[in-house]
């Protein structure tokens, strides 16, 4: 019976070591299919956790970008109504520069001059045959203004300085 017993351990253990004839793969058939192998490697969970970790970082950089933008824009907001003050600051002084009470005060403490002490207007009338134009019509694009400066410009011209200043 002890021998009978240690034959039959011997037996189990060459059984164990050795594939069973139903275990082992067939040799594939010229012109067969082969039948997918199931694998113990989980490919669906895995290609599913990586599109779910790839739309996350796609999400989160659009949310970064969205919200970049939108510091570059208060940015620029900022710089727009600092531009405008500055701007607006810029007119008023232009404005005082050009005032009539500044070139005044200029006039009588650089330039040496001093105001009349009455004014007087005198009107020519046109030679016969001459025509005369409308104000309307002589007064070029810009208005009063220009024309004031054309006829400054004209009369500095024909007049020396010697005689448009206060004699010594």
């Amino acid at each position: 019976m002890v021998v009978a017993h240690k034959r039959l351990q011997h037996q189990q253990k060459h059984q164990k070591r050795l594939p069973s004839a139903r275990s082992r793969p067939r040799p594939a058939r010229p012109g067969a299919r082969r039948q997918a192998s199931v694998s113990s490697f989980p490919v669906v969970p895995v290609l599913g956790l990586a599109v779910a970790v790839l739309s996350g970082v796609i999400l989160v950089s659009r949310y970064g970008a969205v919200a970049r933008t939108g510091y570059q824009v208060a940015e620029l907001q900022a710089d727009l109504t600092s531009l405008r003050a500055e701007n607006e600051r810029l007119k008023m002084e232009v404005d005082r520069l050009l005032s009539l009470d500044r070139v005044e005060q200029i006039a009588t403490t650089r330039l040496g001059m001093i105001r009349p002490e009455e004014v007087r207007l005198v009107t020519a009338l046109p030679a016969p045959g001459v025509a005369v134009a409308r104000a309307t019509e002589a007064a070029p694009e810009g208005g009063l203004r220009k024309v004031l400066d054309r006829l400054m410009a004209r009369l500095a011209g024909r007049i020396p300085r010697a005689e448009a200043g206060p004699a010594n």
